[in-house]
């Protein structure tokens, strides 16, 4: 049987509560006439029904403190983006899918989130002080990114609610272009237009040049999902066709049959049941290729420093279909808890793993292996 080996306790932490609460529409402060033509009752319910203008900008004032409750969740709790999504997509407080496309709240969310630096510096142009609201960034991102192409039917509120927020601001600033304009620096210039931290980008300008860091940056900005078909538990054909009745359109990889290319999609991939029954696995390309490069064989020893949370571990054995032998290392028990959980749901063989809780610089195994696996920066991360 496989084994876990602890070397430290489990730490838990309090999560902040939900800060925010969405906007309300008081009509009985309205006068009679106007409350009339703004409310409606359906006959089998008393729900008010919100009709033309006013609805378009509750569905803008809807989508817009969904992404501020994302964005929070990230800062506050300091975790990934698809996780505070779910937590405020599961909100009591969350209106906005009564309103808007699941997509285009993932779209706008993730947007929004990935220009978090830019935004900052946008804040601090324009106000003249760095804030603490996340609805204040969510609503400059609306000013310097919104366009007709993502927005799609909702574009005509958009851009009324533009126009009456640029009219409030207390420095006009129409465009990212504008912001660029004022900032002397280059590598300043490069980290807000591509939103990264400034240090992080002199780090590779220091050692690629300004023009190679601009490409690896704009590349690490492209959007690009892989989607890995578990075939210990599914058919590569079968899961394309069922992707493509969900509104998941795919490309077969030229290179690894097993990986698939998303082109497009209807709503958030991680909704997808065939992520929870474990027959996909969301995984890069390139960290794929570093499985292959191992070249893991049937009977293989395999040690696996910096495991968790299992992801490569889970290709060596789909690719030896369970006949290799794994000792998997790492130091954080938290992730170690998930790489089980993972490793059962993706149907690997756990007679044949052995994991270890432990720091991998000062672990010794007491056996020799065919091959050592160590990927200490994650090569999904780029």
């Amino acid at each position: 049987m496989g084994s876990v080996t602890a070397t430290h306790p489990i730490s838990c932490r309090v999560s902040p509560p939900y800060p925010h609460s969405p906007p309300r529409v008081c009509c009985t402060s309205l006068p009679f006439k106007r409350y009339r033509m703004l409310k409606t009752y359906s006959l089998h319910t008393s729900k008010p029904q919100f009709h033309g203008e006013v609805l378009a900008d509750k569905r803008v004032e809807a989508l817009l403190d969904f992404s501020a409750q994302v964005l929070y969740e990230i800062l506050r709790r300091h975790i990934g983006f698809d996780k505070a999504f779910q937590l405020a997509l599961h909100s009591p407080k969350a209106v906005a899918t009564k309103y808007v496309p699941l997509k285009m709240l993932y779209r706008v969310s993730r947007s929004v989130v990935s220009d978090y630096y830019l935004l900052r510096y946008a804040e601090n142009h324009i106000y003249g002080r760095r804030g603490n609201s996340t609805r204040r960034l969510v609503r400059l991102w609306l000013l310097l990114r919104a366009h007709e192409e993502l927005f799609g039917s909702f574009w005509d509120s958009v851009y009324r609610y533009r126009k009456k927020l640029l009219k409030s601001l207390p420095r006009k600033v129409e465009s990212v272009e504008e912001l660029l304009e004022n900032i002397e620096n280059p590598v300043k210039q490069l980290a807000v237009e591509l939103s990264y931290p400034q240090w992080f980008v002199e780090v590779f300008v220091h050692r690629l040049g300004i023009g190679e860091t601009r490409e690896l940056l704009e590349g690490l900005n492209e959007e690009k999902w892989w989607i890995r078909v578990n075939t210990l538990k599914a058919d590569v054909d079968t899961i394309a066709e069922k992707l493509y009745e969900k509104g998941v359109v795919v490309r077969r990889d030229k290179d690894l049959d097993y990986m698939l290319e998303v082109i497009d999609y209807n709503e958030p991939l991680h909704h997808l049941d065939e992520m929870w029954r474990g027959e996909i696995v969301f995984q890069d390309k390139a960290s794929a290729m570093v499985v292959e490069a191992l070249q893991p064989s049937e009977n293989d020893r395999i040690l696996d420093l910096t495991a968790a949370p299992g992801i490569k571990a889970s290709l060596i054995m789909q690719l030896t279909e369970n006949k290799a032998r794994l000792v998997l290392v790492d130091v954080s028990w938290e992730r170690t808890r998930r790489m089980l959980r993972l490793l059962k749901l993706y149907g690997v063989d756990m007679t044949r793993v052995d994991i270890v809780v432990a720091d991998s610089r000062d672990w010794r195994p007491r056996t020799t292996f065919d091959k050592v696996l160590l990927d200490a920066p994650c090569t999904s991360s780029g």
